[in-house]
Formats: structure tokens, sequence, C-alpha cells
């Protein structure tokens, strides 16, 4: 793998960009957007496959008081960055990327919409996220994430969560399947307020649901959900306190409950696709 390689490097006004229908491969950072200069807008990567990268797609803020909105990931395969492992963990693993300066709010980031994108490989022992967005003091508003599929195929150590979001409130989270393995979390948040938390399949983890303390779902927003293959007492944990069951999850959170379920297997395909039988189906 190439250390120092950068395929796409963009930075100032990164606005009406588009990256599709590439191929990617064993470089470092992969496709990297640095929005520093005014409103940056109406960005659109697609159709790319990228594999064995420490960083996937990437879109920072290195200077305060700038603006990131109208942006659009769909379609992408992002797999395989364990080749970037190290003893000293040097590298911090990523598919997906997204922060702003400093992670204090002096920017601005909306309308994000990450869709239709398929992770998975083997994700690494110093892995972050398949789809990380970093805390920005509320300054990071209307993100949706829908119909990805998020899987660890190699018995990673993803342990803030394949899914993982920062502060901000708002997040809109539907259609998605996770799959993990025993020392996987599923779904993280670093106390983010406000969550929508529809119709996912979450599978496999030794953690399903980590929400921090301070985090929360929107009222009405946490239901038809499918919960499987998990076993021990950590299964779910709101606000810190852990459960092995999904009626105290549905108790502590006062939603999800039944169509939501809980089943032994969800009966996927190891891409993520339900089989004849599977409660995805219903």
């Amino acid at each position: 793998p190439l250390h120092d390689a950068l395929p796409i490097y963009v930075h100032g006004q990164v606005t009406n960009w588009t990256v599709a229908n590439n191929l990617f491969h064993d470089v470092a950072w992969c496709v990297q957007f640095q929005f520093d200069s005014g409103t940056s807008s109406n960005v659109t990567i697609s159709g790319n496959t990228i594999y064995n990268v420490d960083h996937g797609i990437i879109f920072g803020g290195p200077h305060s008081g700038q603006t990131l909105t109208n942006v659009n990931i769909v379609g992408n395969n992002i797999h395989d960055y364990s080749n970037w492992d190290t003893s000293q963990d040097i590298w911090h693993h990523d598919g997906i990327h997204i922060w702003g300066y400093n992670d204090d709010g002096s920017d601005t980031i909306s309308n994000i919409n990450i869709y239709d994108n398929k992770f998975g490989g083997c994700v690494g022992n110093n892995v972050t996220a398949h789809i990380f967005v970093e805390q920005n003091s509320g300054k990071t508003t209307n993100v949706k994430i829908y119909n990805n599929s998020l899987i660890d195929t190699c018995n990673g150590q993803d342990g803030d969560g394949l899914l993982t979001t920062g502060v901000d409130g708002g997040y809109q989270i539907y259609n998605n399947t996770i799959i993990g393995t025993a020392n996987d979390t599923c779904m993280g948040t670093s106390s983010s307020p406000n969550v929508t938390f529809i119709n996912n399949v979450v599978s496999g983890c030794g953690t399903l649901m980590y929400i921090a303390s301070g985090g929360s779902f929107v009222s009405g927003g946490l239901h038809n959900n499918i919960y499987a293959n998990c076993s021990g007492s950590n299964c779910f944990n709101y606000r810190g306190n852990f459960t092995g069951s999904l009626s105290s999850w549905q108790s502590e959170t006062g939603q999800d409950a039944s169509p939501s379920s809980y089943v032994s297997s969800a009966n996927l395909t190891p891409a993520g696709v339900p089989q004849a039988g599977s409660a995805v189906i219903g």
C-alpha cells in the first residue's frame, strides 16, 4: 500500500464536483475534500469501488467559519481496511469520515445523504467505523443514512460502531443492514439526541446498539427493527444501562415495540441479503 498517495485531493470551495465510477485501492486516504473557502456544495460521489484503504471518502474542515452542504454519497462499494493496521495504532480506519474544524461547531455541515452503499470486508483492529460523522457542537444537521449494508466479515475490533455519530442531533437512519462480529459494536452514538432509527437490521455484534449518555431517539422514531445473533448482557446499551434483553431495551427507550423483534438468527447471506424464512422478510 502507498502511505502518501492521495488519488483525489481537493481543497478550497468544493462545489459542483462529481466523482463517479472509479476504482481505487491500496492507498491511505482515497477521495478527500477539504472545504476551506466559504460555502462548498453540490458534491456527488457515486458508483466507486474502494478497497484496501485507511480512509475511503473524506470531508474535512481545516479552517473555521466554513460551510459544507448538499452532499450525496451513493452506490459506492467500500471494503477492507485491515492492511492498514499497525501495532502502534497509527491509522484509524473509516469508510466515510466527515468532520468540521476542531469539532467545535465553527463550521456548518448540512444536507448530507449517504445511501445505497455497500461496506464490508476485513475492517481491522484499528478501525473507527464504516461511517463516522464526528461531533460538531450541534452544527451538523439533516444527515440521512439509508439503504446501506455495513458488514465486518473478519472478526474486527470496532468498539465505536460500524456506524457511529457525534453529539449532533436529528440523524435519520433507516433501511440499513449492519452485521458485525462479537468484538464489534454495530450502531454507536456519542450522545446524539433525537435520532431516527427505523427499519434496520442489526446482527452479530457483541453490542448491537450503544447510545451514550445524552443520546436519545426522537418520539416515534425507533421502530420496525430486527435485532439478531447477540449473546451475553451487553447487546443493548441505553445511556449506560447495559442489557441482553430486548424487553429491557424497549423499557429504557420507551420505544421499539413490536413489530421490532429479537431473533437468534436474521437468516442473511454473508452479503446481508435475507434468505427464505428470514424475519427481515416477515
